[in-house]
């Protein structure tokens, strides 16, 4: 009646039988009880005890013994609430009394059944199994030791749910009375025993069979749940020892068609200071993840399927694993208002990372200290998401040049001045970038043709001017066709340099060009004749019609539009060549 509600146990049809009392002090007295319980269940134990009780030995057996009249004692360390349990077991216990010290042995098996816990405070479930049975128990106290050959656990179920607060039920739950709500488990008081030499335990093998686990996330956007059923497999190898290693394989599945895999060893008491699990994903659903996508990334998802490969590797209590993430036909949806959403062309990011069979196949690394105050492992995987989608996206043909083996540069084709003629070492780029968009068709490439006024601008004039001499030359041109270089020793080249001087600057230009050569370079020109030119006869003065060749190049007209019209045709050219090179329909 300490507790509230009380607890109470109304013992009946209870049956004792003593045997052989005798006063001689050696002779033990053997005794049977058999008892029945009015709230389920019934208890036997036979056995013998000394004179002295300094000795016993009996054989217990419990039968489906309710537990629900023990619900005070939950919830006194709990905010749960005990529906039904019932608990069975066989065990031999031997007691003895030695000037060392008590000593307890007891063997055998024992199991707990039918378990239900709810919420106080919902009424919601929180945990519930089918059976609980523990095989091959040999438990000790002087010397002090539990091993148990089997555990096995039939069809497990429980809830975790993340609240909007963030804090969690499972902590929520094992706060202790009073304390404020923080999200973080109680703490318990300092274990009197040493930590470093903690009660030996070792459970040989655990078998879960079925168990399922309903998973919610109430702090995103819009409420996210998943349900993982029908998780089955073992651990082995469970030991208190501070340099165990138990290993562990268990196999599930995730909603209707989703799979999951957990594999790999830890140490179960210090899982900070060593665990090596591998936990896969195979064929989730993404539409499932939409409210981590709107909450994260701003954007519903659409369609596509998850495979996860998520390693959680810690050794002194440091964690670095490398994950991997599949996403196939991966498709965004339309946006969703939310403050955590990182600003970034998630659209150019699939289409980048999104490769020719509708995949996105990308490698996580993680890496964190398990004792900074801000350490979370769901931070640091969405963190390296978020670096690989930046990268992606900042350096999109960086990203390209990757998947065709690190190729660098092919973000800009490059042309000789005045030309739009693809030289062949640019023509590689290309096949390079065909090759990359190849492997990502949900990539559009937009081309730019441009320009350099300088550079450009006096590759134009000087082609212009060649084509004119070319035509007084009476040279016949294609109408792309480059005249080729200019023979200033040349008598003819000579004077026809003078008279498209005259022609393009007025009758006396070439005089004015004269006396301007002759100021500049302190000696008078010498001209070519024309009448020896027409014997071939060519000036010997090959400087002054260069610098002439150069002042009609300067002085050629020449409009923005030429130079436009140079960046269209260079635009088209790169457009030609791709589609020629990978069949790519123009737009």
């Amino acid at each position: 009646r300490s507790m509230s509600p009380e607890v109470a146990y109304d013992v009946e049809d209870m049956k004792v039988a003593l045997k052989d009392i005798t006063n001689d002090g050696q002779t033990p007295i053997a005794f049977d009880v058999q008892l029945k319980i009015k709230q389920g269940g019934a208890l036997s134990t036979t056995g013998q005890l000394s004179q002295k009780a300094d000795r016993a030995e009996a054989q217990v057996k419990i039968e489906g013994m309710n537990l629900t009249p023990l619900k005070s004692l939950v919830t006194q360390v709990a905010a749960l609430t005990l529906e039904s349990a019932a608990v069975s077991g066989n065990m031999r216990v031997d007691y003895s009394q030695a000037k060392t010290g008590p000593s307890l042995k007891a063997a055998g098996a024992f199991s707990l059944d039918k378990l239900l816990l709810n919420e106080s405070k919902s009424a919601k479930p929180f945990l519930s199994w089918k059976t609980l049975s523990a095989d091959g128990i040999d438990f000790g106290l002087g010397p002090d030791k539990i091993s148990i050959k089997e555990v096995r656990l039939v069809e497990p179920d429980t809830r975790i749910v993340i609240f909007k607060d963030q804090t969690v039920n499972f902590a929520a739950a094992f706060q202790q009375q009073g304390a404020p709500s923080s999200g973080q488990p109680a703490k318990t008081e300092k274990q009197k025993s040493d930590p470093a030499n903690p009660f030996p335990v070792t459970v040989e093998r655990v078998r879960i069979e079925r168990a399922k686990v309903d998973f919610a996330d109430l702090s995103l956007v819009f409420p996210f749940a998943a349900r993982i059923h029908e998780l089955s497999g073992a651990v082995t190898g469970i030991s208190s020892a501070p340099d165990n290693r138990s290993r562990l394989k268990l196999e599930g599945r995730v909603d209707e068609y989703g799979e999951v895999n957990v594999e790999g060893s830890l140490s179960p008491l210090q899982f900070e200071t060593f665990s090596d699990v591998k936990v896969v994903f195979r064929n989730v659903a993404m539409p499932l993840l939409s409210p981590y996508s709107a909450t994260f990334a701003g954007r519903r998802i659409k369609s596509g399927k998850l495979n996860l490969d998520l390693q959680y590797k810690l050794e002194d209590r440091r964690l670095k694993s490398n994950n991997t993430v599949v996403l196939d036909q991966f498709t965004l949806g339309e946006r969703v208002e939310s403050q955590k959403a990182v600003d970034l062309p998630l659209d150019l990011a699939i289409a980048l990372l999104t490769d020719s069979d509708g995949k996105i196949n990308a490698s996580v690394p993680i890496e964190g200290d398990v004792d900074h105050p801000e350490f979370s492992v769901g931070h640091l995987v969405w963190g390296a998401i978020v670096n690989l989608i930046t990268s992606a996206v900042t350096a999109p043909f960086k990203a390209l040049g990757n998947i065709v083996g690190g190729e660098e540069g092919i973000d800009a084709i490059l042309f000789r001045p005045g030309m739009d003629t693809i030289p062949p070492p640019e023509r590689e780029k290309l096949a390079k970038v065909a090759e990359a968009l190849t492997k990502r068709p949900k990539i559009a490439l937009t081309v730019h043709g441009a320009y350099d006024p300088a550079a450009d601008g006096e590759a134009l004039r000087a082609m212009q001017v060649r084509r004119a001499l070319a035509q007084k030359l009476g040279v016949d041109l294609q109408p792309d066709e480059d005249p080729g270089p200019v023979a200033v020793d040349n008598a003819e080249t000579q004077r026809a340099l003078e008279a498209l001087s005259d022609e393009r600057e007025g009758e006396d230009a070439i005089e004015k060009f004269e006396a301007s050569y002759e100021k500049s370079e302190g000696k008078k020109p010498k001209r070519v004749s024309a009448i020896l030119s027409l014997m071939g006869r060519a000036s010997e003065d090959v400087d002054f019609y260069e610098k002439l060749f150069q002042h009609l190049i300067e002085k050629a007209p020449l409009a923005t539009g030429d130079l436009e019209a140079l960046a269209v045709r260079r635009g088209t050219a790169v457009i030609k060549d791709l589609t020629g090179l990978a069949g790519f329909d123009s737009s």
